[in-house]
């Protein structure tokens, strides 16, 4: 089969974080904002879309509903009850979900976004149809933009894609190319839907943070832990950590 970037950048991913990590960025990102929207009153939903596993919970307002998203996203988590299940279509997802959606709602897309530009756009077109307002997070570590790797390599799926046997040295300069492209051709969609794209790069600073917020010691990682002290987890990202 055709080797694409798509492809090698979920695989990056991996030797850059693991699933973990990325799985942890994602559900931070999802708690934090529905704590701080739920604080202001408003309705939270939350749709969690892969190959195998679809969930959708209808958006409502007050702490049970609160409580309810988060069990969630909690069994997102390492050793959670729910395994994020192999990967995503993410525009073909999007379209299929949007008329199960409240009109004119809030609609935050938190993802990789390693689809293709044009299929995400027919789903954004279709959710701005429905008079939604969209954000999307980009989340991203930065080797799947520099692709700082050398010699031969084995690069393994993120989401149970079969492993890839990659001259790095060779490939360096296409893929680099081919990132910008997708990264261009992804503003330029949302720009197009009136959508607003954020990237989050899952860097050492971010690292950094993760331990003084949280108290983690030198090595340890936020997504590795078995608990952490529910002041820390409702406070940090409430004051933007």
């Amino acid at each position: 089969k055709e080797i694409t970037m798509e492809k090698i950048a979920r695989r990056l991913a991996r030797r850059a974080c693991g699933l973990a990590a990325w799985t942890a960025a994602g559900v931070a990102l999802a708690g934090a904002l529905a704590v701080l929207l739920a604080r202001q009153g408003d309705a939270v939903g939350l749709a969690l879309l892969s190959e195998r596993n679809h969930l959708h919970l209808p958006a409502m307002s007050g702490l049970p509903a609160v409580g309810r998203l988060l069990d969630q996203l909690t069994a997102l988590e390492p050793g959670g009850a729910r395994e994020p299940g192999g990967p995503t279509a993410l525009g073909q997802a999007v379209e299929q979900l949007a008329p199960f959606l409240p009109r004119r709602s809030l609609t935050v897309l938190i993802s990789d976004c390693l689809d293709e530009p044009e299929s995400l756009q027919r789903a954004l077109r279709v959710l701005r149809h429905r008079r939604h307002e969209i954000r999307i997070i980009r989340v991203l570590h930065p080797d799947v933009e520099q692709f700082p790797l050398s010699g031969t390599v084995k690069c393994i799926g993120l989401e149970n894609e079969r492993p890839l046997l990659l001259d790095a040295d060779r490939a360096r300069t296409w893929y680099r190319e081919a990132f910008a492209r997708h990264a261009l051709a992804l503003s330029a969609a949302s720009h197009a839907c009136g959508a607003g794209l954020v990237v989050v790069a899952m860097s050492e600073t971010a690292q950094f943070m993760h331990r003084a917020l949280y108290g983690l010691g030198a090595g340890e990682f936020l997504s590795a832990q078995v608990k952490v002290m529910t002041w820390r987890a409702l406070a940090v990202p409430t004051f933007g950590g």
